[in-house]
């Protein structure tokens, strides 16, 4: 399930996920569904466009849902709208001009929408942080608040949406080596997340021996962990 996405909507849980052609190198977004068993059923397609798309980003902001599917390979940042049903979405609208943008997430400060992004290296398995701020989702106009970090890391990139729990709020990041994309993932406590400063701290490093699914041997081995 890479860049898979966990959603309950009108009492069933999704899987909105990436589905990778290798062939073509291009990446459309799917949908599963968990029945009643708990069985996930085959994806369906839902985004195909002439471009690649991965890690689908959805958010629910007031009655309507929304996603944000990664789409640097044009320098876009768009924004789909659920119609529907989830197997139903049209393009409410696209930002240009804003760089290599990857993996955005989203965090809803009072009235504006801040948009947590991950802008790409020379070395693509490296990205620094930027935080930009949507004040209307429809007309708005989408403004670099500040880069937290200047500096390129390979362990920086979002690997999914922010988790509240009773503990406060955190970020999943995903890690890479300098040649391998995707080999750990890193729980980060966020401590300050405003239209004018970020900061967290690292507090929990997950690696593939930590994540326990059956492979069959000498065929399969696991890798890393991605999104």
């Amino acid at each position: 399930l890479s860049s898979s996405r966990l959603m309950e909507i009108d009492g069933k849980t999704y899987v909105f996920r990436e589905m990778m052609d290798y062939r073509t190198q291009k990446g459309v977004i799917g949908v599963s569904v968990f029945d009643d068993s708990g069985v996930l059923s085959k994806p369906k397609v839902i985004l195909d466009e002439p471009f690649h798309m991965s890690f689908p980003h959805i958010f629910q902001l007031g009655s309507n849902i929304y996603m944000i599917p990664e789409t640097s390979q044009v320098g876009q940042l768009r924004i789909y709208m659920m119609g529907e049903d989830v197997y139903h979405w049209s393009l409410l609208r696209h930002l240009e001009a804003v760089g290599r943008l990857v993996d955005t997430v989203t965090f809803l400060c009072d009235d504006r929408i801040l948009f947590l992004s991950c802008e790409s290296d020379a070395n693509p398995l490296k990205t620094k942080l930027k935080v930009f701020e949507l004040d209307d989702i429809e007309k708005g106009q989408l403004r670099l608040l500040y880069t937290p970090d200047d500096t390129a890391s390979l362990d920086c990139r979002n690997a999914g949406g922010f988790l509240l729990s009773d503990n406060g709020l955190y970020r999943v990041s995903q890690g890479s080596t300098e040649d391998e994309y995707g080999i750990y993932m890193i729980l980060n406590r966020v401590e300050v997340l405003d239209e004018v400063q970020f900061k967290e701290k690292p507090v929990k490093k997950i690696d593939k021996d930590d994540v326990d699914c059956r492979i069959i041997p000498l065929f399969q081995k696991k890798k890393g962990i991605h999104t």
